[in-house]
């Protein structure tokens, strides 16, 4: 059966899981004494990508 036209466009999801920032943050929760500012420092303000439509 032919799909209907609004099940034709399905949106997907643009999120990215940084596994690098997960690690750093599980290390740091295992130190004795944690230092959660040098984290935000390093990794700095998250990154907010702009969707372009191409329509």
């Amino acid at each position: 059966p032919a799909l209907s036209p609004q099940m034709a466009q399905i949106p997907r999801s643009k999120f990215q899981f940084d596994f690098d920032f997960e690690r750093k943050i599980l290390a740091e929760a295992e130190k004795d004494s944690q230092n959660w500012s040098s984290i935000i420092l390093e990794n700095g303000p998250p990154s907010r990508t702009t969707e372009t439509s191409s329509l």
